[in-house]
């Protein structure tokens, strides 16, 4: 709303937003939920780890890094949310948005769009977001720094010792989740835009 030159706070854009600025709005919203995320993901992995209940967990947390220990790995997670919300509100309707022209007319051809859309844009997201989140769940994992002090570091230590494949360890189960998460916010997304505009429709008969 505010690239298209409104209030966040208005109910529509004042006009429909390029290209590049769905990609630099959907970047945007990614590194906030980043930074909004990374507790949650940080709670995760660290009562897998320690085996606590949330509660233990979340004070274990504060007395031995203090309440900035919550944003460990936040860059790496930041990183990732970004690029993974590029794919789905970025990516995904300008893949689509093509689609359905070339499939005009066809049956199904609406569908067949979306499906098609997110899964080359899930596809793409997954590769580039995959050794990020190994980056940051290795971070995560080990918040006293003793193997992996930042994300950097952690880079070329895991290829080093690893090799470059490791960075890739668990892409289909993520890739599947992505493409799947496209497709059904492209598919609900566009039922609320069409709802949306019945409605609108109604108020001004």
């Amino acid at each position: 709303r505010i690239l298209s030159g409104t209030s966040p706070l208005s109910p529509k854009l004042k006009r429909q937003l390029r290209n590049r600025e769905r990609i630099l709005a959907a970047a945007s919203a990614g590194v906030l939920s980043g930074i909004l995320y990374t507790p949650v993901d940080l709670l995760t992995i660290q009562q897998q780890r320690l085996g606590k209940d949330l509660v233990g967990c979340f004070h274990h947390i504060l007395q031995e890094h203090g309440p900035l220990g919550l944003l460990h790995g936040a860059i790496a997670m930041s990183l990732r949310e970004s690029i993974f919300v590029m794919g789905m509100f970025g990516l995904t309707p300008m893949v689509t948005e093509r689609l359905m022209k070339k499939f005009k007319g066809k049956q199904n051809g609406e569908m067949l769009s979306k499906l098609i859309g997110s899964a080359i844009s899930g596809v793409i997201a997954s590769v580039i977001t995959h050794p990020i989140d190994t980056l940051k769940t290795c971070l995560q994992a080990d918040m006293y720094g003793e193997v992996y002090q930042n994300i950097v570091q952690a880079l070329f230590k895991l290829i080093r010792e690893q090799g470059f494949a490791s960075l890739f360890q668990g892409i289909l189960p993520r890739t599947c989740m992505c493409i799947l998460a496209f497709f059904v916010t492209t598919t609900l997304k566009a039922k609320s835009e069409q709802y949306k505009f019945v409605l609108q429709q109604r108020e001004q008969r």
